[in-house]
């Protein structure tokens, strides 16, 4: 897969930037990017300063509102000039599915075979709930990393809307 490329994030602008006495120009602008088929580039998402109004010095990009229903956090890499995307971390479990009406050696014995499959001799399935992996066994319940920035060339990114301030000149 591909890398999101400058040429891929796209730049709306809100409303009529503006001008101040110092030629900074300020602006507030609707950046989209990623398509659920290309991945976070190594080191962030690039940016076009011009494409912001500020083809020579980009001096403040503040991300105003960042519409990410995934919790993800973004962050602006001033020295690079890219936006960089970071994991919102948090726990999540799994359940394990134990296989019914597989040959073990009792009704109770877990069985697993060359075909790889887990189960056991009672024709009932058996879940457990990775939440009770406590007290019940089964899968861990894991945390993400928080914080940790998203895997360069092989994270995929779905569509992501930000809406940032920008100023410079």
């Amino acid at each position: 897969m591909a890398d999101i490329a400058a040429a891929d994030v796209t730049y709306t602008e809100q409303g009529t930037g503006r001008s101040n006495a110092h030629a900074r120009r300020e602006g507030v602008f609707k950046i989209a990017f990623g398509n659920g088929s290309l991945t976070y580039p190594t080191g962030g998402i690039p940016l076009t300063k011009a494409k912001l109004g500020c083809p020579t010095d980009l001096e403040e990009f503040t991300i105003m509102d960042a519409q990410d229903a995934d919790g993800r956090m973004f962050k602006y890499d001033r020295e690079n000039g890219k936006i960089r995307i970071y994991n919102p971390g948090g726990s999540h479990a799994h359940d394990l599915l134990v296989k019914g009406g597989q040959a073990a050696a009792s009704t109770a014995a877990l069985a697993h075979y060359a075909t790889d499959i887990l189960g056991k001799e009672a024709a009932t399935d058996a879940t457990i709930l990775g939440s009770a992996s406590a007290t019940k066994g089964g899968v861990v319940t894991a945390s993400s990393q928080a914080g940790t920035e998203f895997t360069g060339g092989s994270t995929v990114v779905a569509a992501v809307v930000l809406y940032v301030k920008a100023v410079g000149y």
